[in-house]
This record gives C-alpha cells, sequence and structure tokens, in this order.
C-alpha cells in the first residue's frame, strides 16, 4: 500500500509539471518582408508579373493576396488571373504599380504633387485603404486656386468626403477668383451644379453666379446641349434665381 501510494504522489508531480506552458514569441513577421523585399530583389521565387503598358512587375503571390484585398480575390477566388504567370492590368500607371508594390513590401512609400493622382488611383483599385486615406490627406495640403477644382474631382470621384468638404470650403471662399480660371469651363455639370447650389458661396452679388455658369455653358454650347445640360440649369437656378 505504501509503495503504491508514493507511486501515485509521483504521477500527480508530473502531471502539475506537464501543465506549465511557455509562450515563445518570435519577431520573424517583421523579418520576413524584408526577406520577401531582397528576394524579390534578386527575383527568387517571384511567381507572379504584374504588366503595365509594357512594363513588367514581379512579385510573390503571397504577398500581393496578404497585403490588398483585391489581389487576394484574384488571385484565391477561382478567376481565370488565378492560373496565370503574368496578369496584364488596366487603368494604372507603370510607375504607380511599381510603387505601390515596393510599398508592399517596404511599408514605404513617397508621395508628391506629380504622383499622388496616379498613386491615388492604383490604390483605389488595390483597395489599400491606408494609402488612399494618405493621398487625400496630402491633397488637402495642396489645395489653391490654380489646382481646387480638379481636387475636388478626384475627392467626388473617390468618395474621399473629407478631401470634398475641405475642398468645397474653398472654392466657397473663393468663387469668383476660381471661376475665371481657364478649367473651370472644362468641369462637368454634375460639379458645376454642386459648386453653385452651394449655400456658402461667398460673391457680393448673385447675378456674379449667374454670369460665371453662362460662360461654363458657353464654352461648348452645342455639346452640353446634346447632352440635355438644360435640364442641369433647373437644378442649379431653382433655388438661387
Amino acid at each position: 500500500m505504501c509503495a503504491y501510494y508514493v507511486y501515485r504522489s509521483n504521477m500527480a508531480a508530473v502531471r502539475e509539471s506537464s501543465d506549465k506552458v511557455l509562450q515563445v514569441i518570435g519577431n520573424h513577421e517583421k523579418d520576413s518582408f524584408l526577406v520577401f523585399h531582397e528576394m524579390r530583389e534578386f527575383d527568387e521565387l517571384c511567381d507572379i508579373t504584374l504588366k503595365v503598358n509594357g512594363k513588367e512587375v514581379r512579385a510573390h503571390r503571397v504577398v500581393l493576396a496578404a497585403c490588398s484585398s483585391y489581389f487576394r480575390a484574384m488571385l484565391t477566388a477561382g478567376f481565370l488571373e488565378s492560373n496565370l504567370g503574368t496578369i496584364t492590368l488596366q487603368d494604372c500607371e507603370e510607375n504607380a504599380v511599381e510603387e505601390l508594390v515596393e510599398f508592399l513590401y517596404t511599408c514605404k512609400l513617397n508621395l508628391n504633387e506629380s504622383n499622388v493622382e496616379s498613386i491615388l488611383a492604383a490604390a483605389a483599385l488595390f483597395q489599400l485603404h491606408l494609402v488612399v486615406q494618405k493621398c487625400a490627406d496630402f491633397l488637402e495640403t495642396l489645395i489653391r486656386i490654380g489646382n481646387c477644382l480638379g481636387i475636388q474631382s478626384l475627392a467626388m470621384q473617390y468618395s474621399l468626403s473629407k478631401l470634398e468638404s475641405k475642398v468645397a470650403s474653398f472654392i466657397s471662399w473663393n468663387f469668383m477668383e476660381i471661376s475665371r480660371e481657364s478649367e473651370f469651363v472644362l468641369i462637368p455639370a454634375q460639379q458645376l451644379s454642386k459648386i453653385v447650389g452651394s449655400d456658402r458661396l461667398h460673391v457680393k452679388m448673385e447675378e456674379d453666379v449667374f454670369e460665371a455658369v453662362i460662360r461654363w455653358y458657353k464654352y461648348d454650347r452645342e455639346e452640353r446641349i446634346k447632352c440635355k445640360v438644360s435640364r442641369n440649369f433647373t437644378i442649379i437656378f431653382r433655388t438661387k434665381f
């Protein structure tokens, strides 16, 4: 009985020690992308080529899929592209695609006035929401008389509400000067309607707004009549004149 009791006690001690757990936490998730980047530079195990306007950008499928829901869907959901070694991308600039693929590996991206529009377009396509937001933030710092209409168009196109609000306020405060810019007569009717329909326009007389719209209309009267833009005039002046 005594020997049996000692044996059982030892088993209990073993069970207690086996319940102890040591969790090992590594840092290879950061180091991995450094290695992936190095492997890409040497074209090691790269298994996909993105072709844009004749330029080829090499990469790893797993990196693209891990960092972009657009590429994950394309490469794993049974689309035709999932079995292709080369994928041709449309509606992108080659340098923007190269810079964004590099960003996926390095988490570093330089935005400037020359590349922000093309980066925004490609980032929106690839569903890189952080980059889209950073582009919007950067565009806010660039708003001025000569480019505000173009920035507003981008904000509307990509549903950048904060940027759209900021640039709309700028346009409202500077409407008369902006309406004399050569770009003003080129904006689409939807954008014009949004601008002159604002209750925050800072003008001395409403007639100034009317004259600006007439200049816009006369610039391409035939085309705007053909596209039934006269219907937009009713919307634009319904509450103002």
